[in-house]
């Protein structure tokens, strides 16, 4: 399972077959209501230009992320490429994805539909396509969304307007391109070189120093590298609480006896967003956090 987002309260990631059913839901959710206006019935879901978005939901080209809170799935974000005899709102042309999302009333304007928003974008880019548009009634408070993600007005489309977004232009020469290492600095070199090594089991690939009171050391990651500086006149480093380095582990029960026989005694979690992962937090002697995570794959 693909995960876009986690935290301990939510997570983004792909819709399963067994949800498409969902999108019913969802969709009748995405209609606009103005302010004192009544909710239409839901047998405007049975308009052609409305049933569009879900017909048939499930085609190679046919995208959708779902947001979920435990075991609830609290909003939806998904893209269609429609032909040109039958077309949405928002239709630019064949080969551009329109995107349609909603989110259910009691979880909207906490931040779930820009998060679904971004991780959708992010696949697409990543699936190749150059560009995305959406139809939103200005008065909906989505728009102001839209605009803050980089979409803009293309022009209107009856009581709407349709917007787009380019995701990239067109790349001439590819840049191939991996994470090689990531760096840590550290206080004490002798101290971090511990925790590494004798609790999370990496092992020591090179030393040397860099210059007076400053040490190198690389440590092997398994296709990812860690680095480890330590500079003695700037002993002084912070991590923000938001910076993690993870680690999958084959069994975190086992890991979290491991660690306390060890004598890891801070552990936060553990934390299952979703039934495809659970993971803890420790922290290295410097204070940053350490992700140890076990997943599965289905």
């Amino acid at each position: 399972m693909v995960l876009y987002f986690y935290s301990s309260e939510m997570i983004i990631r792909e819709m399963e077959k067994h949800e498409i059913s969902l999108l019913e839901e969802f969709l009748y959710q995405a209609v606009f209501v103005p302010e004192g206006k009544e909710r239409p019935g839901r047998e405007i879901l049975k308009l052609p230009q409305i049933q569009v978005y879900i017909k048939e939901f499930g085609k190679e080209t046919d995208h959708c992320l779902v947001a979920c809170k435990e075991d609830l799935v609290i909003g939806a974000v998904w893209s269609r490429q429609f032909p040109e005899n039958e077309i949405g709102f928002g239709f630019v042309d064949s080969d551009t994805p329109e995107i349609a999302m909603s989110v259910l009333q009691s979880y909207r304007k906490q931040g779930v539909g820009t998060l679904l928003l971004k991780a959708m974008l992010d696949r697409l880019a990543r699936n190749g396509y150059r560009q995305v548009s959406l139809s939103v009634d200005v008065l909906n408070y989505a728009y102001k969304m839209y605009q803050k993600a980089g979409f803009i007005n293309l022009g209107p489309s009856g009581e709407s307007v349709t917007m787009i977004k380019k995701l990239f232009e067109k790349i001439t020469q590819q840049i191939d391109m991996k994470i090689s290492w990531i760096t840590i600095y550290v206080r004490d070199m002798e101290e971090s070189l511990q925790f590494y090594t004798q609790i999370l089991g990496l092992e020591v690939k090179r030393t040397f120093s860099a210059g007076p009171g400053m040490e190198i050391c690389f440590m092997e990651g398994n296709g990812t590298d860690l680095e480890l500086i330590c500079n003695t006149e700037h002993k002084d480093v912070a991590y923000g609480q938001d910076i993690s380095v993870g680690f999958t582990v084959e069994s975190l029960d086992d890991t979290i006896a491991y660690l306390k026989e060890k004598g890891i005694t801070r552990i936060i979690g553990p934390v299952s967003p979703d039934p495809g992962i659970r993971f803890i937090f420790i922290f290295d002697p410097n204070g940053l956090k350490i992700q140890l995570a076990e997943q599965k794959i289905s």
